[in-house]
């Protein structure tokens, strides 16, 4: 206990050396902590309130030539969970928007249609009520309940005790709630937030997902699976691989080359996992380096800390201290130094915790993580403190243990016995500094490099003066025809407005969150290879579509109007789709079979980037939107002023053909596209900003050391006023430490806000 007091006392004598120690540690500490805690909620724990959680896997579709899809189908899935000496359990979701009626109110709240066994495969517990029942499963009558979240439930309901058995409306369709999740329990797309949750039974009720159950060929549920105890993912894959052999066999229509991967939660190939895991462990290694360098500076500042102190660690040992004795202290007094960082850093890492969400771009999905302290940030911040106060205290306490006595008395203070020592030892953390930095700097380069060619690359559309506006006709009451119908008139309303350039309608977009959808393809004249992957992304779109987002038509014809259910399939093909199925050819006219749809090809566009700015040239296939009529699709609205202009447009022309229809979504196609360039954002961001702190922490802690030898040889100049005048030493670091704060924040900003497209129209 006299050597913490000790210490404490010796961090009060030398305030502006245990001020600027201590911040340095809390950003090192705090940084680590916050990049910890964010690994253990997006990654570790993407599915919160879930029992057992290390032994849930993803079971994603793979072809036969190693092409991942997020999903699978539900006969499919009934099959590999039919291995119950593998499998505890399998169950299967899908995700999207329902509009939820309550005494004349109507919200768009985010929703999941599930298997009934999906809180039991998740082992999740209700926190009122129950869950869904064996015979609410999809191939039977199925019954119109409903379980809502914790917190729908608090914000709508008030936390109304008699909330089971009351109903509801979803989509215009009664509802009965039969349960409430748990706090914690925001469903299984690792990232985003659901409020209901229905069973699949409803599936054509709400009009959620996008085909039908009981098709072994329709391939659009996500699924989980729960491994019995003691069975590894290597045993599980390998049955799930021979579950799949034999349906290949049985069903060679829609099975050929179809298989499944098994992941764990981590890794899965969907959710916040897919996006945040590549930046996350690049953010771990860059705070895992800063941590070393702000030990390395501590270090170096202790050793210079250690010379003015020589003769009163001599004096020590001449009075009968052991050398032991001396380097405990001194550990003592590191550790104290840590302890003070770290505690502090608990503070940085509170304020930081929320900053992921704030580095995101905007986002019509319902984007949230559980980012509450939890023990891999508690045990995080304990163990770097440990670890600091240990690392940066081993340095001086061993140089000081090997001090000779004798010349340190005779020296009086005037030399350093152990000056050649420390002097190797300083040199070698400053070398280490160096290089560490280095590492940061050439880190922070390729990021900002990389996020410089992607804001200027282009695309293969223009998002410039473009609103989106999303529907949900089937939450109104509408079925396909009337859609159809309701889009067609929407569309020629739009296309004559005051301020309008062009208007469109397509269920998918580009470089969103969202993947989109995949289809198999045939095509007249060409002949796969064996386990050759045919499958080519599909958008359905309106006429004028290309126009809208500007993408250049290569041959052939846009989309008519006249393309409609009454007249033969036509689609649409990218420049890939070309080179890869009719090389050598022309297209127009070329039969082509998708989702056993027959249909010709009658335009040609360019080649554009679809799911990633990083992926290679993909065939594309875009379908007329008429021909096959939805009740989910887009407005693209390109506007002759601002894009923001769209939205008063959009909403006086949907009042005027029927005031009951709200538009779930709007927002520029620029902050749609801003989803495609996330990562190289928040990378560049933080460590342009990190890059200014680190470095003007540096200068600081170079600056204190001479600073203080300069200020005592001004000590016969100054006047009332001491070389070691605490409010100056504590005021100076802080304004630069806010004016380095400000610098580096402002352009990290700016580089970050700026739209790609307008860079690249200036390119």
């Amino acid at each position: 206990m006299n050597d913490f007091r000790f210490a404490l006392r010796q961090m009060l004598k030398s305030p502006v050396f245990t001020g600027i120690a201590v911040l340095s540690l809390a950003l090192g500490i705090g940084a680590n902590a916050t990049v910890l805690g964010w690994i253990d909620s997006a990654l570790l724990h993407p599915v919160p309130g879930a029992r057992d959680a290390g032994r849930l896997v993803v079971v994603a579709g793979r072809h036969a030539s190693g092409t991942l899809n997020d999903t699978v189908s539900y006969p499919d899935l009934e099959d590999i969970g039919r291995a119950s000496d593998t499998f505890d359990g399998v169950a299967a979701s899908q995700f999207g928007t329902v509009a939820l009626g309550v005494k004349g109110e109507t919200d768009w709240v985010w929703g999941q249609i599930t298997t009934a066994n999906f809180f039991e495969v998740l082992g999740v517990r209700a926190a009122l009520g129950r869950f869904f029942l064996p015979d609410e499963e999809v191939g039977r009558a199925g019954a119109a309940v409903a379980v809502i979240s914790h917190g729908l439930w608090q914000r709508r309901f008030g936390g109304d005790p008699d909330i089971l058995g009351r109903t509801i409306d979803v989509n215009r369709q009664a509802f009965t709630v039969v349960g409430v999740g748990p706090p914690e329990f925001r469903g299984t797309m690792g990232g985003l937030t659901f409020d209901i949750w229905l069973p699949l039974s409803q599936q054509r009720l709400v009009g959620l997902g996008e085909g039908e159950p009981d098709r072994r060929d329709g391939r659009w549920l996500h699924a989980l699976a729960r491994l019995r105890p003691g069975v590894s993912h290597g045993q599980a894959q390998a049955v799930a691989d021979t579950v799949m052999r034999r349906l290949a066999g049985e069903y060679p229509n829609s099975n050929q080359n179809q298989g499944v991967a098994l992941f764990p939660l981590w890794a899965s190939p969907y959710g916040a996992q897919a996006i945040f895991l590549p930046l996350l462990r690049v953010m771990l290694g860059v705070t895992l380096l800063v941590f070393l360098l702000v030990v390395a500076n501590v270090a170096n500042l202790l050793l210079a800390r250690a010379s003015a102190r020589a003769r009163e660690m001599a004096v020590r040992l001449a009075v009968g201290a052991s050398r032991g004795r001396i380097v405990r202290q001194l550990l003592t007094e590191s550790l104290v130094l840590a302890a003070m960082g770290g505690s502090l850093g608990v503070l940085f890492a509170h304020w930081t915790r929320s900053l992921l969400f704030k580095l995101m771009p905007a986002t019509y999905l319902p984007i949230g993580f559980d980012l509450h302290p939890g023990g891999i940030e508690i045990t995080s911040l304990m163990v770097l403190t440990l670890a600091a106060g240990i690392l940066f205290g081993l340095a001086p306490a061993w140089q000081s243990g090997r001090a000779d006595l004798n010349t340190a008395l005779k020296e009086g203070g005037r030399g350093d016995s152990g000056r050649a020592g420390r002097l190797r030892l300083r040199s070698g953390l400053v070398i280490a500094e160096v290089a560490l930095a280095l590492v940061l700097l050439v880190a922070a380069g390729l990021c900002m490099q990389s996020f410089e060619r992607a804001r200027h690359m282009d695309p293969g559309f223009d998002t410039d003066r473009v609103w989106l506006g999303g529907f949900r006709l089937g939450a109104h009451g509408f079925d396909k025809a009337a859609s159809g119908r309701f889009f067609a008139q929407l569309r020629q309303r739009l296309r004559t407005a005051s301020g309008v350039e062009t208007a469109a309608f397509a269920d998918w977009l580009p470089l969103g969150f969202e993947g989109g959808s995949t289809a198999a393809v045939k095509v007249e004249g060409y002949e796969p290879t064996p386990g050759e992957h045919v499958g080519v992304g599909v958008a359905h779109v309106s006429p004028d579509y290309f126009h809208a987002l500007r993408i250049p038509l290569r041959d052939g014809r846009d989309f008519a109007e006249t393309d409609d259910i009454k007249v033969p399939g036509v689609v649409v093909v990218n420049e890939a789709f070309v080179q890869r199925f009719l090389p050598g050819r022309r297209a127009l006219g070329a039969k082509v079979n998708y989702w056993g749809h027959d249909a010709t090809i009658v335009g040609v566009v360019a080649t554009g980037h679809y799911r990633s700015l990083a992926e290679p040239a993909k065939p594309f296939l875009y379908a007329s939107a008429w021909q096959d009529p939805s009740d989910n699709l887009t407005a693209v609205i390109r506007m002759k002023g601002g894009a923001a202009e769209g939205a008063a447009v959009l909403g006086r022309e949907v009042a005027r053909m029927d005031p009951a229809v709200k538009v779930w979504v709007g927002l520029s196609f620029a902050d749609y596209t801003a989803a495609a360039f996330a990562i190289q954002r928040v990378a560049a961001q933080r460590l342009v900003l990190g890059q200014g702190i680190r470095l003007t922490l540096a200068g600081l802690l170079i600056g204190g050391v001479v600073g203080f030898g300069a200020a005592r040889g001004l000590g016969s100049l100054l006047v009332g006023v001491r070389a070691a005048d605490g409010l100056t030493w504590v005021v100076v670091p802080l304004a630069l430490l806010g004016v380095a704060l400000g610098a580096t924040w402002l352009p990290a900003r700016r580089a970050a806000r700026v739209d790609p497209m307008v860079a690249l129209r200036g390119e």
